[in-house]
């Protein structure tokens, strides 16, 4: 089974960071953060329901979103949840896609007003 091509597209689009590449000059952790800036953008620009963002800890980068709107019981009883965290941008776009395919394909509810 092929993927569409949408995932495609994000996954390389969140694997390169978005377009473009750090300079030669570019200090290594410079460019790090400048690819993660790129990542982060390309999935708050994907997700835009979700409040998207990274967090830096003494040992590792985590990422985090949670929904832009309340989770109501029945989308949590369907699996949505209320913050997802991981440990890199593919990662954290991974499991979004996924709450999309659970807000989607869930009919029997409708976000709360």
């Amino acid at each position: 089974m092929s993927k569409p091509e949408c995932a495609v597209d994000l996954s390389s689009s969140i694997a390169r960071g978005g377009a473009g590449s750090p300079g030669a000059t570019e200090a290594p952790d410079r460019a790090f953060r400048s690819q993660q800036s790129r990542q982060l953008q390309v999935l708050r620009d994907t997700y835009p329901g979700w409040r998207i963002w990274r967090e830096r800890t003494s040992t590792a980068v985590l990422w985090h979103a949670e929904p832009r709107r309340q989770v109501s019981a029945g989308m949590r009883s369907a699996g949505v949840a209320e913050r997802i965290q991981r440990g890199g941008a593919l990662e954290l776009a991974s499991a979004l896609a996924h709450q999309a395919s659970l807000v989607h394909n869930s009919r029997a509810w409708a976000w709360p007003s």
